[in-house]
């Protein structure tokens, strides 16, 4: 599995992912395009073998970050795969923190 940064081309599997996952927000496609490319926002999916199996939506307002969106597709769950874009995403929040702190 790999965690890369959200590309338009995934917003389909994203939507779907969310679709299934009745704890995740359900937004368009469209809002998931846009997020993805708005100021200050962040935008990851994870991979497992090819295909997209999760993703997270955040974004960092000031000082603070907030995680507004995250799902796992079911046959992926309880494998650390929220894990790994939870710490994908502190990691990138703090990179953007070091490099305009």
């Amino acid at each position: 599995m790999s965690v890369r940064k959200f590309r338009a081309v995934d917003a389909d599997a994203v939507a779907a992912i969310a679709g299934e996952s009745f704890e995740a927000a359900t937004w368009s496609r469209e809002s998931y395009l846009s997020l993805g490319e708005q100021n200050g926002s962040l935008a990851l999916v994870i991979e497992s073998d090819g295909t997209i199996s999760g993703f997270l939506i955040g974004r960092r307002v000031s000082d603070q970050a907030e995680v507004l969106n995250l799902a796992v597709a079911r046959k992926h769950r309880r494998k650390g795969q929220g894990t790994a874009l939870l710490a994908a995403a502190l990691r990138e929040f703090g990179r953007v923190s070091r490099d305009h702190g």
